[in-house]
């Protein structure tokens, strides 16, 4: 009985070992598994941690892109409002200008409706004068003619007159020549040919002393008319440029041309061909400014005298120092321009050495006679009244 109890008891504690000999490999299957699983999840757990330093790396980059980027639109907002600050202001002054403005046209509108009968009865005036101004200057061109006929009359006796005298002998008197007169051939009827001194007797001598005497007050007087008649159409050609100042203009035939100064459009259009910048302005300006001291300097005299079909004329010096450096420096059209200055100077005021004022032929290129001018503003006259009639 013992025997069969211990069996027993041994075969439970067998069927124990067994079933914990199973269980221990079923846990030990089963650590196995959980250490697999734990290897999986160190591995997994590696991998996240390098991809965490990974992404770790990728915000700090992306921090420094961010920080940046709000840094430059820190920098363009603070422009911004610098901008936004000056429109601002600008926007202010021109609200206030415009402010002004607006009062000031306002004003200005009152004004002109206050001043709209005044406007009408100025135009009438203004008709009216330029009438009187065309029916003057017809009567200075009639004048002119007038003083034209007379000057020609005078010529025409002064020349006569000089015949006259190149007919007439010159007799020496006495007093002054202590010498035996010379032989004088006259076709004088108290003429002695037969005289052995060949001396004009006293009454032929009184009777040529007078008529040289009347010949020369004769032509004292025609002089004198003459400066005065010269001195009249000088008068009234200062008159007519006077009057026509503002009038005539450089597309029109006759034109107020000032001799003596510097052609600005030359140096324009050599500035704007030479210089690549935009101060050609400025520089086509300051050349010009500086020629025209030049020219008008009277210590600088850029002349030489020379003989032209027997008359001695002066012209322009070519070996001139600042003249050749203009030429080599600006060209042939800066240098020209320059001479043509220097020659309407020396011409039209080479003591002032100033420009003055000339009527000018702009198609024949040359100085408007006053019949010309007189003329054309006739012509101009003419056209004018038509189309007052015609409306």
């Amino acid at each position: 009985m013992a025997n069969c109890a211990h069996n027993e008891e041994c075969c439970q504690v067998r069927a124990l070992v067994v079933q914990l000999a199973k269980e221990i490999d079923y846990k030990n299957g089963r650590l196995f598994e959980m250490e697999c699983e734990q290897d999986e999840r160190d591995r997994q757990f590696q991998a996240c941690k390098e991809e965490n330093e990974k992404l770790k790396d990728e915000m700090e980059l992306l921090k420094k892109a961010i920080e940046k980027k709000v840094k430059v639109l820190e920098e363009t907002e603070y422009k911004s409002l610098l901008e936004r600050r000056k429109i601002l202001a600008k926007n202010e002054k021109l609200e206030y200008d415009f402010e002004i403005q607006k009062k000031l046209c306002v004003r200005l509108d009152a004004e002109l409706k206050e001043q709209g009968y005044d406007l009408m009865i100025q135009k009438d005036l203004m008709f009216n004068k330029e009438k009187m101004i065309f029916e003057r200057e017809f009567q200075i061109n009639k004048r002119i003619k007038m003083l034209q006929e007379q000057e020609d009359r005078y010529v025409l006796e002064e020349k006569s007159i000089m015949r006259k005298k190149q007919k007439a002998p010159m007799v020496i008197h006495d007093t002054i020549v202590p010498q035996p007169l010379q032989m004088i051939k006259v076709e004088d009827p108290c003429y002695n040919e037969s005289d052995d001194n060949n001396v004009p007797n006293k009454e032929t001598e009184e009777k040529l002393r007078k008529e040289l005497e009347h010949f020369e007050s004769l032509s004292k007087t025609l002089m004198i008319k003459e400066s005065m008649s010269n001195r009249e159409l000088q008068d009234a050609r200062k008159e007519v440029i006077e009057g026509l100042e503002g009038m005539l203009n450089l597309r029109s035939i006759f034109y107020i041309k000032r001799m003596g100064e510097v052609n600005r459009k030359v140096f324009q259009d050599i500035c704007q061909q030479k210089c690549t910048t935009e101060d050609w302005e400025e520089q086509s300006a300051t050349l010009c400014s500086l020629w025209e001291r030049r020219v008008r300097n009277a210590r600088w005299h850029p002349f030489k005298r020379i003989t032209i079909d027997g008359k001695l004329q002066e012209v322009i010096d070519e070996d001139d120092i600042k003249l050749k450096g203009l030429k080599t420096e600006w060209g042939e059209n800066a240098y020209k321009a320059v001479a043509d200055a220097l020659l309407e100077l020396n011409e039209y005021n080479p003591s002032g050495r100033y420009p003055v004022p000339e009527l000018w032929n702009s198609k024949r290129a040359r100085r408007a006679s006053l019949k010309e001018i007189m003329g054309y503003i006739i012509k101009q006259w003419r056209t004018h009244k038509r189309k007052k009639t015609l409306r």
